[in-house]
């Protein structure tokens, strides 16, 4: 049996001798994969709603399975407890501004989201300023977006990879960004 397997094992007994150890999902959570991670932090969040790392660990998977509008509504209740969760912030925006789904996109709060991740952060960080171009661009502000995505790429010293300039191109198109695949990552992992 691998360390992995013990701890499961280990977390299957403490929550058989109680069923109120929010800690025991959650670790167990991490350690699963798919629906059985989801079940465990949904357990956690039956038993505290305002639970932050299993609404974000959630949120994460609803991305990753393609399941947005569970990943929104997740991430928005991350906002509403802490406003100033930059991750969340720049994820969410992400996905309001660039999503291939009409119904889950919306250039107001991704602007909203975006600005304030990028307010918490100086304005110093390139891949939220993408970000916020992208939400711009959403939004039908393009002279803003090439601005933005701009000062971006010069934020990272170089031109940077194609997609980029690609973007970059779009926006002086007067097109907005729309995300080809199925799936998100936290902000870090988006592009």
């Amino acid at each position: 049996m691998n360390e992995n397997q013990k701890a499961l094992a280990d977390y299957a007994a403490a929550i058989r001798l109680d069923a109120t150890l929010i800690d025991a999902y959650l670790q167990r959570g991490h350690l699963l994969e798919g629906q059985r991670a989801l079940d465990n932090f949904s357990a956690v969040l039956r038993l505290d709603p305002d639970n932050l790392p299993a609404l974000l660990a959630r949120g994460h998977l609803h991305g990753n399975a393609a399941k947005f509008e569970s990943a929104v509504a997740d991430y928005q209740r991350i906002i509403a407890i802490d406003p100033a969760h930059v991750e969340v912030l720049s994820t969410l925006a992400w996905i309001q501004a660039t999503c291939n789904q009409d119904k889950l996109r919306d250039g107001a709060a991704a602007v909203k989201h975006a600005l304030r991740a990028c307010e918490l952060t100086d304005h110093k960080e390139p891949l939220l300023m993408q970000i916020l171009a992208a939400a711009y661009a959403e939004q039908g502000d393009f002279k803003k977006a090439v601005e933005i995505e701009e000062r971006a790429i010069e934020l990272m010293g170089d031109p940077g990879p194609s997609f980029q300039a690609n973007r970059l191109e779009l926006y002086r198109q007067g097109k907005p960004y729309r995300v080809q695949q199925r799936a998100f990552r936290s902000h870090s992992g988006i592009f």
